[in-house]
């Protein structure tokens, strides 16, 4: 169950059926409950009980009761008293005796006994079980009307369905409508492309008997948190077959356009965003990125519909387990929202700027901060070429090779990457300087674990898999208690390093080896899975530019270019065990 702010639940049940037990272990007065409650922090909770009474001894009024629970707050702010009055309507029974008052009259006073303490969530356990029908309906009223004005959550206890229904906040019953529809809808298109049987249990299929495009027509239909998940997934070469990864780094995140009266022209529009072309006051052309009306919403709502999937799948798929979907989740939740934050974005654009200012064929575009805000994001405009409209790139070698020298510098040079350099994300000026655009997501990665991939890779191409597994036992990545590590590291090697050197995948290497890994109890290395699947991008946009490229030869002039520079990080790590 969740609750945000202003929502109003009832929970129905039967006398006895543990809804007392249920709320007073929500408000913390039982404790003996298992299971969990989380609140958001600094949360402060007014509960009303069940039964309440007061003794005859004490013939009080109702404005007594509520100013002697309510002193030290009378003396620093009487409005929210006096509010308090007014919202529950007992203004006029304050100066009569609290024993003399109706039952209905009573739960209003500890209602406003609750409001006075200015709670973020009312529980209330039975309130209207002692009163009339049209008591009822001005209590529920009532509620409603605080839940609204004060933006406090309410839940109840009662067994009357027909009273506690239409009591139920009307946009949260249509939000679990609209919940419900959307969770059909996904279990419908999942159906459609035979992906479901899958994942629900008994079945022990493999997730890998999934056809690649029907995964991915599948997720593109399910809407933008979808197609941001299935790209964040495809570099799971660990668990993922060929088919599905190579799929799924497919994914078309292109949606319909939405409108904006001051945009002149749309330029593109993704999953999450769209950007337009437009002019300042000071007469400067810029590219203004704009987040989709509604976007957080989506998100949240289809993420709350991942954790479950991934929940299911965990527990009833074994396969499934070595994603780790839960955690995965969480995981793309979090880079959901720095995404659905474009200051994030643009805090990355600019750190990445900085770092290759001096870079040759390499430019990021300047931030207009005094323009861009939580969802806006205004940067200046270049006048550019698509790298994928290749027909109209003139010198495609240079590029290639531009390309990739970015992408060392960036790696070893500087440890923070544009870890989604995919063709729509990065353009070619009239210079053959490669400009980098949508900085939303990206890798940093330790000088540490720079060493050991670049030394791995050596050994690969040297053919010196005692140096590979070596690597592999000191970086910790695998336990040196394998001894069979070698010959897996040899079986991966051998059919690669057999082809003509430019053939020989960077991308295809360490997928291999990150599948291979992961039956000798390697642990994911999130850096890792970040940088392979921006390698596998990156090889993919070169091979597309200039299909004779030989990536390896460019690295290697690069490294001799950078020599010592390079040798003067790498030797905090010596090769000496």
């Amino acid at each position: 169950m969740f609750m945000e702010r202003g929502d109003v639940i009832t929970i129905l049940g039967p006398n006895g059926g543990g809804k007392t037990s249920l709320v007073k272990a929500i408000a913390g007065i039982n404790k003996s409950c298992t299971g969990s409650i989380v609140f958001a922090d600094n949360i402060k909770i007014g509960y009303m009980p069940q039964n309440f009474s007061i003794s005859n001894l004490m013939p009080i009024t109702v404005e007594y009761f509520l100013l002697n629970s309510s002193l030290k707050r009378l003396k620093k702010n009487q409005s929210i008293i006096t509010e308090a009055i007014e919202l529950v309507g007992i203004g006029n029974i304050l100066k009569n005796q609290v024993l003399e008052i109706s039952a209905g009259q009573t739960q209003l006073l500890l209602l406003a006994r609750c409001l006075i303490a200015e709670p973020d969530l009312i529980i209330l356990d039975e309130p209207v079980s002692a009163m009339d029908i049209n008591a009822r309906a001005k209590f529920y009223d009532i509620i409603n009307k605080i839940a609204k004005k004060r933006l406090v959550s309410i839940l109840m206890t009662s067994h009357d369905l027909n009273s506690a229904l239409p009591s139920s906040d009307y946009q949260l019953r249509s939000k679990m409508i609209q919940n419900i529809l959307r969770l059909l809808h996904i279990t419908t298109v999942l159906t459609r492309y035979n992906i479901l049987p899958y994942l629900l249990p008994p079945s022990k299929k493999s997730i890998n008997k999934i056809q690649g495009h029907k995964l991915k027509c599948a997720l593109e239909k399910l809407g933008p948190v979808f197609i941001k998940f299935g790209q964040s997934i495809s570099s799971r070469t660990d668990v993922l077959n060929e088919d599905i990864t190579n799929n799924l780094l497919l994914i078309c995140d292109r949606l319909p356009s939405f409108s904006h009266k001051i945009a002149v022209k749309t330029i593109e529009t993704a999953s999450i965003s769209q950007v337009h072309r437009a002019v300042t006051t000071e007469g400067k052309e810029v590219a203004v990125k704009v987040l989709r009306p509604n976007i957080e919403k989506t998100f949240s709502r289809d993420i709350k519909m991942l954790s479950w999937l991934a929940e299911i799948a965990e527990k009833f798929s074994e396969q499934s387990k070595r994603l780790r979907p839960i955690e995965l989740v969480k995981t793309f939740a979090e880079i959901c929202r720095l995404e659905l934050d474009l200051r994030f974005e643009a805090a990355h654009s600019s750190e990445l700027k900085e770092n290759t200012k001096n870079d040759r064929g390499f430019y990021v575009p300047e931030i207009d901060w005094n323009r861009t805000a939580k969802k806006v994001l205004t940067l200046e405009w270049i006048e550019a070429t698509p790298i994928y409209e290749v027909e109209k790139l003139n010198n495609h070698k240079q590029i290639a090779i531009n390309l990739i020298e970015s992408f060392c510098h960036q790696v070893y040079r500087d440890c923070f990457f544009h870890a989604d350099m995919h063709p729509g994300n990065l353009m070619v000026d009239s210079n053959n300087n490669i400009i980098a655009l949508d900085c939303g997501i990206m890798g940093r990665i330790d000088r540490e674990t720079c060493y050991y991939v670049i030394e791995i890779l050596k050994g690969f191409l040297n053919r010196d898999y005692d140096h590979v597994a070596k690597m592999h036992f000191r970086a910790g990545y695998v336990s040196s208690q394998h001894r069979n590590f070698v010959t897996a590291c040899r079986a991966i090697g051998e059919p690669i390093i057999g082809q003509p050197i430019q053939k020989i995948s960077f991308a295809s290497l360490l997928a291999q080896l990150l599948k291979i890994t992961g039956d000798f109890d390697m642990k994911v290395q999130t850096q890792l899975l970040l940088l392979q699947k921006t390698m596998i991008l990156l090889e993919g946009t070169c091979r597309k530019i200039y299909p004779e490229i030989n990536m390896w030869k460019v690295v290697e002039a690069w490294i001799s270019s950078q020599h010592e520079r390079v040798e003067l990080r790498m030797s905090n790590f010596p090769l000496s065990s």
